[in-house]
């Protein structure tokens, strides 16, 4: 059983490799398939480049509602087994037919296809919660899948796509420039439904819930009889002779506890006798024979307590319910208003906490999603060369070097400083790498000192850009985050479709040694500056060592 899940587990883990493999395989290759399709100047590819990632965030946008829907009433093997053989009519399209608009239709087909990963997610949390397995072991090495999925396609793509230097030039793969690398990523593709079918498990299937009782027929409402009703005032009328004959009879009290009924004193709500008594709360039915309470001798005369008018049936004292502070009120018939309990303070502060939170998750996935596909665009315009081996081994280059510092020490980072530290430096950092990156271009500073600062950039990104998220998960209760962070998903891909489209335009906004990234390092300053209400908002956030 557990070797099954074992399997399972891996299965999954490569599905968010493959994931991983395809946002990989084409973010070196933006500027490249936009200068080979449309021929277009350079300080031009800019306007059309982003039109590539855009088509895949709106993939990603159509299909969140529809693949939650199918994950959930469907067996996730079959859905999975649906989606990844799309993906791959996606890569193999893209390789064949070699048009522009062929290309955005395969990236948009790619990006609803690929959008499985918060199901895979939930799928290996529920073969952890079966087997009671480590889910911080799982999320670590989902973590991995991704990075290394991506980078492997970042190298398929950057080192396989230019056939011509180890095929003749009359090989079909040489002719067409990207079928070589687009079928080394079908057939990984393949390999991953192939192992699919050996799934044997039901997935996460919604299932009614079975009835546990057997239904009774309906009966008609029916009016209540007079000689119910008659019932009913008689027995409330008794209820003294029950008390009286029934809870203070001496057939149900010991021997030496028996007591006579007339020695019982009673009260009426306006006319309180026995305040002694009253005074305090009862928790018997039982009367309390305390030493300070004396039955009158039998040869003593018994003084009758004066009865006031307006007195209903008498109760007995041991029924008491409350507690009366002050019963001289109670004697002249006044009875203190209740007060009215006003509504916490905290629940509109917690609405405030909320909307900053999801707005600030909007911005951080803005940013983030800004340079990252900036970055390919700018190594292209600044390179003398602009080959695609040059680029594609600088971006390699920094984002292996990027993603291995970033998965073995952000663990460590967060045992010795707080999250909001970890924010604050990653978003200043980044504001002042972007900035100088234009300055390295107009001094003709050598690439791989430009390479190292954009290292930093990425690693920033990957601390800043979770913030969101955590602090909803962490701080607002769930009922108050459920129906909000439906919405805010929609809004966050939006918002990276936005950003994926724009972010190249930036570099060449300015036409002058690419200083349209010091709109972008604005924004980071935005955002660096609007993050300092993290401390006051979310206190967790200064917690050192913080759990995730």
């Amino acid at each position: 059983m557990e070797d099954n899940m074992d399997l399972e587990k891996g299965i999954g883990l490569y599905t968010l490799f493959l994931s991983g493999l395809d946002s990989g395989f084409f973010w070196p290759l933006n500027c490249y398939i936009v200068l080979e399709y449309l021929q277009t100047e350079p300080q031009f590819i800019g306007f059309y480049s982003g039109l590539i990632p855009m088509s895949y965030f709106l993939g990603k946008l159509v299909g969140h509602k529809i693949i939650s829907h199918l994950t959930l009433h469907y067996n996730i093997k079959w859905v999975l087994i649906t989606l990844l053989f799309g993906s791959a009519l996606a890569i193999i399209f893209f390789g064949l037919f070699s048009s522009f608009l062929m290309l955005i239709c395969c990236r948009i087909l790619s990006g609803f296809c690929y959008n499985f990963q918060f199901a895979v997610r939930k799928y290996l949390i529920s073969i952890d919660y079966q087997a009671k397995g480590d889910w911080n072991s799982t999320a670590k090495k989902s973590l991995w899948a991704i990075r290394m999925g991506f980078l492997l396609g970042l190298a398929v793509g950057s080192f396989l796509t230019s056939c011509e230097d180890f095929l003749p030039d009359n090989s079909k793969f040489v002719q067409k420039k990207f079928l070589f690398s687009s079928l080394i990523v079908l057939l990984l593709d393949l390999s991953a439904i192939l192992l699919l079918f050996s799934i044997k498990t039901l997935g996460f299937v919604y299932k009614e819930p079975q009835q546990k009782y057997t239904e009774l027929p309906e009966i008609k409402d029916q009016k209540e009889s007079p000689q119910s009703s008659d019932r009913n005032v008689k027995e409330k009328s008794d209820l003294a002779n029950y008390l009286q004959s029934s809870v203070l009879s001496n057939e149900h009290l010991p021997s030496e506890e028996s007591v006579s009924p007339e020695e019982v004193k009673y009260y009426s709500p306006k006319n309180i006798i026995n305040k002694e008594l009253v005074s305090r709360r009862l928790n018997s039915a039982r009367p309390k024979l305390e030493p300070s309470f004396k039955f009158p001798d039998a040869n003593s005369e018994t003084k009758e307590h004066e009865r006031h008018e307006g007195d209903g049936k008498r109760t007995h004292i041991s029924f008491i319910e409350e507690e009366f502070d002050n019963i001289e009120e109670l004697h002249n018939g006044e009875i203190p208003e209740t007060p009215v309990i006003s509504k916490p303070q905290s629940i509109p502060e917690t609405n405030i906490h909320l909307k900053f939170a999801l707005s600030f998750r909007i911005c951080c996935n803005f940013v983030a999603a800004l340079i990252f596909e900036s970055l390919p665009y700018w190594f292209f315009i600044t390179s003398s060369s602009k080959s695609i081996y040059t680029v594609g081994r600088v971006l390699f280059f920094i984002y292996s070097l990027g993603s291995l510092i970033f998965l073995l020490s952000f663990e460590s980072l967060l045992g010795k400083f707080s999250y909001y530290f970890l924010t604050q430096t990653a978003l200043g950092l980044s504001c002042g790498l972007v900035f100088i990156l234009p300055l390295l271009n107009i001094f003709h500073i050598s690439p791989i000192i430009a390479g190292f600062f954009c290292i930093w950039i990425l690693l920033s990104s990957e601390l800043y850009m979770p913030c969101g998220t955590i602090i909803i998960a962490d701080s607002v209760p769930l009922s108050q985050r459920e129906g909000e962070l439906e919405k805010n998903d929609f809004l966050c891909l939006c918002a990276k479709a936005l950003a994926a489209y724009i972010g190249p335009i930036l570099i060449i906004i300015i036409p002058w040694h690419t200083l349209g990234l010091w709109i972008l390092s604005l924004s980071y300053a935005v955002l660096l500056w609007h993050s300092r209400k993290l401390a006051s908002y979310f206190p967790c956030l200064t917690e050192v060592p913080y759990k995730l």
